[in-house]
């Protein structure tokens, strides 16, 4: 073996004690950070779902028998529904916590979105819901689905994997959910996906039509703010002397 062989061994070996091992992220988005006016959180309603199910009650880390004296309507206090535009990374990210793991008793995991004004249908006593991202139970939770309104109905879907920048990820008896029964669902897209805004955002399980849907139990509404990149300032110096050196070749193109 040559000298030079020995060393790239030597570093290989040296860089995989050293080197921090790659890690998947606890959360999509760091939920204990909500910006203002980008951001915002909504416990559930006090009554439960109905037909009552674990599995379609939607509930911020409701995941174990709460102690004594707490009856299960403490939970109902807490977080269930999140939602934020991160703007310096260009997407949007939504969680929404039930008490009970999936078994098929909620065919359809939802958050509905009033994007663009003006146009969508009803659900649940709001109005104008023109976007919905749905996780199915069929034997399993499968990849997440955006539906966008097209003016007459919801158009057939396009799954997640197929959206360029788009992410989900499913947890439970992890960091999402200290212990117990609770499940917690992420979805996260491009700025852009979900309309112009401004938005309404609800969680809901449901069981039905797109367009009918059977609404098991749903989230009071969280209010976000239009929705666009800002570019950071290294970007819009750029920009801007881009700008300049094209107004500056016109100007000379018209002299010449």
């Amino acid at each position: 073996m040559s000298m030079r062989t020995l060393a790239l061994c030597c570093i290989g070996l040296v860089s995989i004690f050293l080197l921090p091992a790659s890690a998947q992220a606890d959360w999509l988005y760091n939920w204990s950070s909500l910006p203002p006016g980008d951001g915002g959180a909504t416990s559930d309603p006090s009554n439960d779902a109905f037909p009552y199910s674990l599995a379609r009650d939607i509930r911020s880390y409701a995941s174990f028998v709460p102690p004594p004296p707490f009856d299960d309507s403490f939970w109902n206090s807490y977080n269930a529904l999140y939602a934020v535009t991160d703007r310096a990374h260009g997407f949007q990210a939504f969680r929404m916590d039930i008490k009970g793991y999936p078994d098929g008793s909620a065919p359809y995991y939802v958050i509905a979105i009033d994007g663009v004004p003006g146009e969508g249908v009803s659900m649940g006593g709001f109005s104008g819901i023109d976007r919905l991202i749905i996780t199915a139970y069929d034997s399993g939770l499968s990849v997440p689905m955006l539906f966008k309104w097209t003016g007459s109905a919801f158009d057939a879907g396009t799954p997640f994997t197929s959206i360029p920048g788009a992410g989900y990820q499913y947890g439970e008896g992890n960091v999402q959910c200290p212990s117990g029964y609770g499940f917690t669902f992420e979805w996260k897209l491009p700025i852009g996906q979900l309309g112009t805004g401004p938005f309404t955002i609800i969680g809901a399980t449901a069981a039905g039509d797109f367009g009918n849907f059977t609404v098991y139990d749903i989230t009071s509404g969280i209010s976000l703010g239009a929705a666009s990149i800002i570019p950071e300032p290294s970007s819009a110096a750029l920009l801007a002397l881009g700008a300049l050196g094209f107004l500056g070749y016109l100007t000379r193109r018209r002299r010449g």
